[in-house]
């Protein structure tokens, strides 16, 4: 993709905190501490640390593939905006 770079750029500048969230999403979010926490306080120090890599690793797939989603979906808008665009010149 020829501006992928550029809509990352546009990315890094709103990412995923400038995406508005929703009750629900911050409902979960909660929930997800919550249960997290309850986990982690029955691990022992070594369970804990390879739980702290898995949930790293976790956080940084989740935030690539939201940046991949949010590129695909700037680009395909694009698209489909040109296209509206020359049609409507035809």
């Amino acid at each position: 993709m020829k501006n992928q770079t550029t809509i990352k750029e546009l990315w890094n500048l709103c990412g995923i905190e400038g995406c508005g969230v929703s009750a629900e999403v911050r409902h979960l979010e909660k929930l997800l501490a919550r249960h997290r926490d309850n986990l982690v306080s029955t691990l022992t120090e070594k369970q804990r640390e390879i739980f702290e890599k898995y949930t790293d690793c976790l956080r940084e797939v989740e935030g690539i593939n939201a940046c991949d989603a949010f590129t695909y979906g700037f680009s395909l808008g694009i698209r489909l905006s040109g296209e509206a665009w020359s049609e409507s010149l035809t």
